[in-house]
């Protein structure tokens, strides 16, 4: 194999050798050709043939004289082609044809100076200071560069610069600088700019909306803006510039969901943070909201000493139901419900736009912190019901299901319930308004959720027609209902006296009846023991060979026997004779 790629090689070498010399004398020939043809004065019209002729063949006669240009040439422009494509500058290439295409007319002469680029121009002024070999040359003070191609070759022809821009096309087509190519790239151009006019046509439409939201200098809006700037410590920031709270705004749109869409009257009293609930009170005045009190179901006994609690809702539940609508219950008396709820909309709608904006310019690229609403999730191996023993360590499934300071009070009471249900001194009713003191009741880390509640203390009240307009109305049976919920003391015990005569009656269990027997048994085992007498004396002397103590007798006929055996089996008596 080896010699046969040697040979090949040889052979391919061996006919460029042969295409070179051919090439090198038809050169020459033609030379001394054109030579003798200038002496007779036929110069022009052969010229002229000749240049037909190479045309019509395809190859170039001045290409031999132009080698040295044509390899310049190609090694540098290739060195520029290959940068622009990793810089990304798709506007080098285009640029250097027509630098090239001008200076190879006669006198023609480029300013670079005019470049506004600097990369651009860094990379054209290299590619033709590497041309200064073949005859490119700058102005001494200025920037302005030519080529001299009458110095390079004799007598200047025009037939010179001709081949000399054929080789350049030639270049420019090898290395992919073609016009297909540029009227590709003009048109991608064109495409990505209508596709840029049209994004900022939209950007411009939902920045018009936004300010549509925004703009509208309405009391309900700006109440907005206030309670929606406040931090988790209802505080600013430093340098008084307030923080956008997703959580609450998210909380807010929720609240305002259930009044517009369920019908239900929002109590905003039990919220903690003073500053909150003032701003929520200011927010659905500002909308229109009535604002009605609501009594609760489990003090309407003692309607004097009790005090309801006050919250918002729409007109028109007002208005429809039995209690008619009073004009000091809103801040606009004249408002419609369609209005009202038109408002709510328009908060909704500009919670959720400032929402999506804030998230927006959170977002960041590359990897980044958990929210601090995130909560890590508990996997297969926590759910075992294997103790841990030492200390936990941070993050585990153990600490996050950690139970709460009133879920504990909570749970003690319950206890102390108990403990007072199982000493009779309190009935077993009285364990169904505590924590899991139903069947169906879940356990707190069922429904607590997982991020700080701003609204903890918000309650939903279901609207009736009547709207609470029944005051004394089947009072007095709900009353009775509730007694006779309860089971009275009779009939607990005659509930045990039945239990009790039931048990008497069946007679004795199996387990009791093996208990006794065990009993009876023990009892028998000590009377037995008491009828032996004192206990037992050990004494060293009698008692320790008393096993295995051996005396005559015994001793006697063990070696007699021995002796009777050895009798039997060897002669005693000593014989002397022979035969």
């Amino acid at each position: 194999d080896d010699h046969r790629r040697k040979k090949r090689q040889h052979v391919i070498k061996s006919k460029r050798r042969r295409r070179r010399r051919y090439d090198d004398d038809a050169d020459c020939h033609s030379r001394k050709k054109r030579a003798k043809r200038r002496e007779s004065g036929n110069d022009d019209d052969d010229d002229e043939n000749e240049n037909d002729n190479a045309d019509r063949k395809g190859t170039n006669p001045l290409l031999p004289l132009h080698q040295e240009i044509c390899r310049t040439l190609h090694r540098s422009f290739s060195s520029i082609v290959v940068a622009s494509e990793k810089d990304g500058n798709d506007d080098l290439v285009p640029l250097l044809i027509s630098v090239l295409s001008t200076l190879s007319s006669r006198g023609g002469s480029i300013d670079t100076s005019r470049l506004t680029q600097s990369d651009i121009r860094y990379a054209i002024e290299s590619f033709l200071a590497s041309l200064y070999p073949l005859g490119v040359s700058c102005a001494a003070g200025s920037c302005k560069w030519r080529w001299d191609l009458a110095d390079q070759h004799n007598g200047g022809r025009v037939d010179d610069g001709k081949a000399l821009l054929r080789m350049i096309e030639d270049l420019m087509n090898a290395a992919g600088a073609t016009l297909d190519n540029i009227e590709k790239y003009e048109k991608q151009q064109q495409h990505e700019q209508e596709r840029q006019e049209e994004l900022q046509k939209q950007q411009l439409q939902q920045i018009e909306e936004k300010k549509k939201i925004d703009g509208v200098n309405t009391p309900y809006l700006s109440a907005l803006a206030d309670l929606l700037s406040l931090s988790s410590s209802s505080k600013k920031v430093s340098g008084g510039t307030p923080v956008f709270n997703l959580s609450l705004a998210g909380e807010i749109s929720t609240l305002l969901k259930l009044i517009l869409h369920e019908g239900e009257l929002a109590i905003i009293d039990g919220i903690r943070d003073d500053t909150i609930r003032n701003r929520l009170h200011v927010l659905f005045r500002s909308l229109g909201c009535v604002e009605v009190e609501v009594e609760d179901e489990k003090d309407e006994c003692n309607d004097e000493d009790t005090q309801g609690c006050w919250g918002y809702g729409l007109p028109e539940e007002i208005i429809d139901g039995d209690q008619h609508f009073d004009e000091e219950m809103s801040q606009e008396p004249n408002i419609k419900p369609s209005q009202v709820a038109d408002r709510i909309r328009l908060v909704l709608s500009a919670c959720e736009s400032r929402a999506v904006a804030v998230e927006k310019a959170r977002r960041m690229k590359g990897p980044a912190m958990p929210p601090p609403s995130y909560q890590l999730g508990l996997g297969a191996a926590d759910d075992d019901d294997e103790e841990e023993i030492g200390p936990i360590m941070p993050g585990s499934g153990r600490e996050i299901r950690a139970l709460s300071a009133d879920h504990i009070e909570a749970m003690a009471e319950r206890t102390a319930l108990e403990l007072a249900v199982a000493a009779g001194k309190k009935p077993r009713s009285a364990l169904e308004n505590t924590i899991g003191g139903g069947k169906n009741m879940r356990e707190e880390w069922m429904i607590t959720p997982g991020e700080y509640n701003y609204l903890d203390g918000v309650q939903g009240k279901t609207v009736g027609r009547t709207f609470k307009n029944e005051k004394g109305h089947n009072r007095e049976g709900r009353s009775t209902a509730t007694m006779s919920s309860g089971v009275s003391s009779e009939t607990q015990e005659e509930m045990k006296r039945l239990a009790k005569e039931h048990t008497e009656k069946r007679g004795p269990s199996l387990v009791d009846l093996h208990r006794q027997k065990k009993q009876k048994e023990k009892e028998k085992s000590k009377e037995q023991g008491a009828g032996r007498g004192s206990r037992f004396n050990w004494n060293r002397e009698n008692d320790l060979d008393a096993g295995r103590r051996v005396d005559k007798n015994y001793l006697a006929m063990v070696l007699g026997g021995a002796k009777d055996g050895l009798q039997d089996k060897f002669h005693g008596n000593i014989t002397k004779g022979f035969m």
